[in-house]
């Protein structure tokens, strides 16, 4: 399954990365990593999520808010 992630979400993710970097050392790469490993999940069970809104489903990453 191909995803595709929308440009500001993207500018979002790096911003969100840098943010916990600052908080704590490694974290923005803890953050990177729970992402990919969403975007994993996302793309082996793509129906499994929760429907938002039309085709757009949503996955939450909780150790992150």
């Amino acid at each position: 399954m191909r995803l595709i992630l929308d440009p500001a979400a993207k500018a979002e993710m790096r911003q969100a990365a840098l943010f916990y970097e600052e908080c704590r050392d490694g974290l923005g790469q803890e953050f990177l990593d729970a992402v990919e490993t969403a975007l994993d999940q996302i793309r082996r069970h793509p129906m499994l999520w929760r429907i938002l809104k039309g085709p757009f489903r949503r996955y939450l990453v909780h150790q992150f808010p």
